[in-house]
């Protein structure tokens, strides 16, 4: 899993040293694990701002974790129209895990935009890719 991995990579001195030196240079892939780590120790500042310059980047994983920040209002205010803006576009690039969570926020009746027939339609998605809690979920519906 991508916490798996982030805790190794922060417990090997030389890997650590790799995920620095990619920091420095702004590398996408490297503020995402970055911002796994702050996020996964409560520093959710932190993790925005790392998933915020990922995203910058065209980091699918970044903009899906920020979404979820967004989502839960961590390191921002909640902004349900930001999680879902983050979440719909990487829908639109086929990242697995956004369908799932976009079918979510559309059943949230906190939401303005809540959509019980557009969530549904997520929630098939993520379930047809093989998301097991999509496929929950729609037993439960």
């Amino acid at each position: 899993s991508d916490e798996e991995f982030v805790e190794y990579v922060h417990s090997c001195d030389e890997l650590l040293n790799s995920l620095n030196e990619a920091l420095e240079q702004k590398d996408a892939e490297a503020l995402y694990i970055e911002g796994c780590y702050q996020e996964k120790r409560g520093n959710f500042d932190a993790a925005f701002a790392l998933y915020e310059e990922a995203a910058s980047r065209d980091s699918l994983s970044g903009m899906c974790a920020l979404a979820f920040l967004y989502y839960r209002g961590q390191g921002e205010p909640c902004n349900y129209d930001k999680a879902h803006m983050y979440w719909g576009y990487c829908c639109e690039r086929g990242h697995r895990g956004s369908y799932y969570w976009l079918g979510m926020l559309l059943l949230d009746t906190n939401y303005n935009g809540c959509d019980r027939d557009l969530a549904l339609k997520y929630l098939i998605k993520a379930a047809a890719l093989g998301n097991e809690q999509a496929k929950q979920k729609l037993r439960e519906l």
